[in-house]
């Protein structure tokens, strides 16, 4: 099997410090230039933030309830 060549996207999850690599399925996804990989890592970054389920805006609610 040929390898690609190029760049993965990556982010670290803030709950429990995993870093998550952008897939296609089973397969990384492979950029042809660092900009679109740190494009799309910070695209799936801030969808993961702003998640209602796992991301930081649940978390931020349930605290400013508490005060």
């Amino acid at each position: 099997m040929k390898r690609g060549h190029g760049w993965i996207a990556y982010y670290r999850r803030v709950h429990d410090a995993e870093n998550r690599v952008l897939r296609d399925g089973r397969h990384d996804i492979i950029f042809a230039t660092e900009a679109e990989a740190l494009k799309a890592a910070n695209a799936a970054f801030f969808a993961y933030i702003n998640s209602p389920i796992t991301g930081l805006s649940s978390t931020c609610v349930m605290f400013s309830q508490l005060c």
